[in-house]
């Protein structure tokens, strides 16, 4: 059986049959989950107690069919049996006899848990914990490291702080951001007059002041200008 996540359920369909014939036929007595031993990694280290085993035998109420279903995210009394890395081999030990034969440490199937899945643990790294499968939340970790109303804030006063400076630090060589600003509004809406004389006057919107006054040849191409930026 293919390479399955830690937790998963795990199910293997098998028979029973008539030596002669190939027919399926019923074992003396039902299969039970205590008729079956599994093994870890190549060795004789087997899980202890039946806990997350069941078998239905016969199948569908079929005769000579037979499943059992491994729960491996059940490790009651079984501590440490299932891990991220293993292979498990499924053997039927049992005295019951098919078609007047003994059977007994016959191989059922063969599945492994997460073998094939890139671990943290092969890069040197520590291994994580899961919950059916899935990798656990550290909630710790998430509570150190989560945005806050607070934390968006205090991010937001520096970000404009630091803004604040570099637009206070001067647009050109002593003209601030307002000072442009002024400047900017005059000479596209303020009122402007002297415009076919060698002096023109522009308003600031107000009209209280003279913003800019600018020296011009006949061309309009300024020579001096005066700005008022109070």
């Amino acid at each position: 059986m293919r390479d399955r996540a830690l937790g998963s359920t795990i199910r293997f369909d098998f028979n029973t049959h008539v030596f002669a014939t190939g027919a399926l036929v019923a074992p003396s007595s039902a299969f039970v989950a205590a008729d079956f031993r599994i093994y870890k990694d190549g060795s004789a280290t087997e899980k202890t107690t039946t806990n997350g085993v069941t078998v239905t035998s016969p199948f569908d109420s079929v005769v000579g069919t037979h499943k059992i279903e491994i729960d491996t995210g059940n490790a009651t009394g079984d501590a440490a049996f299932w891990a991220s890395g293993s292979v498990y081999r499924v053997v039927l030990n049992s005295a019951k006899t098919v078609d007047g034969q003994i059977i007994s440490g016959i191989p059922v199937g063969e599945f492994s848990i997460e073998v094939q899945t890139a671990d943290v643990r092969k890069f040197g790294g520590v291994a994580g914990t899961f919950f059916a499968g899935i990798p656990d939340a550290k909630v710790a970790s998430i509570a150190a490291n989560a945005i806050t109303a607070a934390s968006i804030a205090a991010d937001a006063e520096n970000d404009l702080a630091v803004a604040l400076l570099d637009l206070t630090d001067g647009i050109e060589t002593s003209l601030t951001l307002r000072q442009a600003i002024r400047l900017i509004v005059a000479s596209s809406a303020g009122k402007l007059s002297g415009a076919a004389t060698s002096t023109v006057t522009i308003r600031n919107l107000a009209d209280s002041l003279n913003r800019i006054v600018a020296t011009v040849d006949a061309d309009g191409n300024r020579s001096a200008i005066t700005t008022n930026l109070g």
